[in-house]
């Protein structure tokens, strides 16, 4: 699903490398959304929780 398809209050799960982070921020908030939780996995690739406001 794309962000910009979410409903409001939707939320999408992305994997992306550290400095990838920056990048994804700056894209949700664009489309009007935040990241509402980061977890770096085993393999120093970091997953993101969006969600749509």
């Amino acid at each position: 699903m794309l962000l910009a398809q979410l409903p409001p209050g939707g939320g999408l799960t992305a994997e992306t490398t550290g400095e990838g982070v920056f990048k994804v921020d700056a894209i949700a908030r664009h489309r009007g959304a935040r990241i509402a939780a980061r977890r770096v996995l085993p393999s120093g690739r970091v997953l993101l929780t969006l969600r749509k406001d």
